[in-house]
């Protein structure tokens, strides 16, 4: 444990250098996963609080891409739920960046729900408005709903 203690303030002086790897790790777990079902170690979750902890911003695009594969489950399992909305919300410029994935209904409906959990963690962290995030979730609302499902009379024009 002294160890990894040591290694965090050495890996901030290197962050520049580190960065890119760890987005590297992230992408070829997304691939493994994808081509063989499975991921050979789990580096690219350590990469993920890494980059939460350097505030790499450039590093979301990568993590969503992973986050809306199909093998996401195997990828992450619980930390979908349990952990993306913060990492989401920490790395997301604005929710206009996973607005797509939002309304993907062929993303994973956790994903999914991660990244709308995501908004209101942006709120908390004073990224994003209120005033702003009610709209964005009330338009993601309105394109889930479809002919079946009832009117939602908050989000109403």
């Amino acid at each position: 444990m002294a160890a990894i203690a040591r290694g965090i303030p050495l890996a901030r002086e290197k962050q520049a250098e580190i960065i890119p790897r760890l987005i590297l790790s992230i992408d070829a777990a997304t691939e493994d996963v994808d081509e063989f079902g499975k991921v050979r170690t789990w580096g690219h979750i350590a990469a993920l609080f890494l980059q939460m902890e350097f505030e790499a911003g450039e590093s979301f695009p990568t993590i969503l891409k992973s986050i809306c594969t199909e093998s996401v489950d195997e990828l992450y399992d619980d930390f979908v739920t349990e952990n993306f909305p913060l990492i989401v919300a920490t790395l997301a410029a604005s929710s206009d960046d996973f607005a797509a994935a939002i309304d993907d209904r062929n993303v994973n409906d956790y994903v999914r729900g991660s990244l709308v959990g995501a908004v209101f963690g942006m709120v908390c962290e004073g990224r994003i408005s209120r005033e702003q995030a009610i709209p964005f979730l009330c338009n993601r609302l309105s394109a889930a709903v479809d002919s079946h499902d009832s009117h939602i009379g908050f989000c109403a024009k």
